[in-house]
Parts: structure tokens; C-alpha cells; sequence
């Protein structure tokens, strides 16, 4: 009789625990406006919006995303490290908490963050109008490719093992199997030497510790897989300066994509496109 009372026991827990999952499976995040994510504290809820920061911590990510009319904007905090960049477009759900004098979205699991576009497209009439705002976003662009030309300055070399850009202030066309000497800034190796000859006086590193070195001096051997190129895509009116880390030549009616940087050695804002 005892045994009989247990099995039921257990069943009855089966069913409470099977109508709990499935409830939680089914349970659906209510769709709303990313302006009004403050009266939702508490509930569970799907916005949709453009990423404009994104900042790496330990625990995970701290989001900021703006509606299309870049006109409201809401926090979402990510216990996981998402792979997207300012000007990606992306739907989250989650629990709205609050935050000291803020509230924000809490997403715990990468399967409730969804990337719909992972460019902002955007025409350079808007673009040039308020350059600043789209500093570090990820564009798309839509234009002609004019004035292309070769650099010998923005060099794409490999070690065998890794790859990295560098950038030549003299500039550099020759052999392909050489060593780089410079120094370290910002991440890149700016060389001031291109040698045949292993320079000893150098501190000589892997291609992929160079950022472990930053502003020390430092020498490796590497082959020049490629050099970038320099263009201007425009759409009649307006243009902006774009790197390219390939050859590139005049081109008609394309997209381009690419990151948006300013450029504080030339005072001007540009286009990086990988």
C-alpha cells in the first residue's frame, strides 16, 4: 500500500513538472515599443531595434539599441558574449528589470537574441550629415567606386600561422618574403624597417602575440599576401573615402560594407571595408 502511494506520488509529480515545461515552452514574450520598456518592469518581452554601443564584460554584454527613428532607446544585458556590432539590427526577449534610476532587458540565453541585419544601410546624404553619431557602426553603402588606386602603405602579410595588416609609412613594393621592423601602436605594427636580413636589435615576435607588445619595438618574418587599396564611393553628390584590404578598381552601382572610423592622422571620417 505504502509503495502504491509513492508511484502515484511520483506520477503526479511527473504530470505537475511535464504541464510546467510546457508552459514555459509555450509561454510567448509580449511584442512592444523600445520607448516603452520602462512600463514593462517584471514582464517578459520582445523588442526589435538598431545596436548604437555594445560593451564586453565579464559576465557578458551590456547593449544599447535605438528604435529606426533613432529617437528612443532601451538597455539590454546579455549573460553571454553576442557576436554583433553597432548598426546590426536585432530582436531580443526577455525579463525587464530594474537598475538603479534605468531599467533593461535581461536576456539569458543566446537563443533569445536573434540578429536580423547585421549592417545598417544607410545613403551618404544621411550619413555625412551627422558623421559623428556612426562612429564604429558596421554600413552598408550603395554607390560607384571611383579614384581606385593601390597603396604600398596598408600591407596584408602571414607568418604561416597567422595574418595581420601593417602599415608602411614610406610604403613598400618588393620582394614578398621579408622582415617588418617598427613599433606596435594601437594593435599594428607601423614598420619603419623592411629588411632581407633578420635585424638581431629587434625583439622578434610571433604575428599573433603583436598586440601583447604595444609600443615596443619588435621585428618578425612574414610573407606580403596582399596590398590594400584606396577609392572613394559616391552616389553623384556626396563621396567618402574608403579603404579597401584588397585591390580594388572603378566599379559601377554596388554595396559596399564596411566600418566606419574617423581617421585622426588625416582628419576625416572613412570607410574600413574588410
Amino acid at each position: 500500500m505504502y509503495a502504491k502511494g509513492i508511484i502515484i506520488a511520483n506520477l503526479i509529480c511527473i504530470i505537475m513538472l511535464g504541464g510546467m515545461y510546457a508552459y514555459s515552452v509555450n509561454i510567448s514574450p509580449e511584442n512592444i515599443e523600445i520607448g516603452n520598456v520602462k512600463n514593462y518592469i517584471g514582464k517578459y518581452v520582445s523588442v526589435s531595434g538598431i545596436v548604437t554601443k555594445i560593451k564586453n564584460e565579464s559576465s557578458g554584454a551590456l547593449i544599447v539599441i535605438e528604435d529606426h527613428c533613432m529617437k528612443n532607446s532601451a538597455l539590454i544585458f546579455t549573460s553571454f558574449h553576442p557576436h554583433i556590432f553597432p548598426g546590426s539590427s536585432i530582436k531580443a526577449n526577455g525579463i525587464v528589470e530594474k537598475y538603479s534610476n534605468s531599467c533593461g532587458i535581461m536576456v539569458k540565453n543566446s537563443n533569445n537574441l536573434k540578429i536580423i541585419k547585421k549592417n545598417y544601410e544607410i545613403n551618404l546624404k544621411i550619413l555625412l550629415k551627422n558623421p559623428e553619431y556612426f562612429v564604429g557602426f558596421r554600413l552598408k553603402i550603395h554607390g560607384n567606386i571611383t579614384n581606385a588606386e593601390k597603396t604600398y602603405h596598408y600591407i596584408h602579410v602571414t607568418d604561416g600561422f597567422n595574418t595581420t595588416w601593417l602599415y608602411v609609412e614610406k610604403g613598400y613594393k618588393g620582394e614578398r618574403k621579408v622582415h617588418f621592423y617598427g613599433i606596435v601602436k594601437n594593435g599594428m605594427l607601423y614598420v619603419e624597417n623592411v629588411s632581407l636580413e633578420e635585424n638581431y636589435s629587434y625583439k622578434n615576435v610571433s604575428i599573433g602575440e603583436i598586440s601583447k607588445y604595444e609600443g615596443e619595438k619588435i621585428g618578425f618574418w612574414g610573407k606580403i599576401l596582399n596590398y590594400g587599396g584606396y577609392a572613394y564611393i559616391t552616389d553623384g553628390k556626396y563621396s567618402l573615402r574608403t579603404f579597401f584590404q584588397r585591390e580594388v578598381e572603378n566599379e559601377e552601382d554596388v554595396y559596399i560594407v564596411g566600418i566606419f572610423i574617423y581617421n585622426e592622422r588625416r582628419g576625416e571620417y572613412e570607410l574600413i571595408c574588410n
